[in-house]
């Protein structure tokens, strides 16, 4: 779900430099995720969009971390406030 949400953010391909599986997975494996976007370049236009924004970029960050059992699961993200 964290790498969606970074696509639909960045309006970005994910591991774009990766030609080869072999590459994207050795990545992964090695926790790499891709480069956080510019926050202050984001295209918000009203308060309730820049609430919305955030808290994508502050599920995107939940769900990156390195633990797997921190990570929330995908219906818990989709059912918080």
């Amino acid at each position: 779900m964290g790498i969606v949400l970074y696509e639909m953010i960045t309006r970005k391909k994910a591991y774009d430099d990766c030609n080869r599986s072999f590459d994207l997975q050795d990545k992964i494996i090695r926790g790499l995720r891709p480069t956080m976007p510019d926050l202050h370049s984001a295209e918000v236009t009203n308060d309730g969009e820049e609430t919305m924004f955030n808290s994508f970029l502050d599920l995107m960050i939940l769900c990156w971390d390195g633990c797997p059992e921190k990570r929330p699961k995908s219906i818990e993200g989709m059912l918080d406030e």
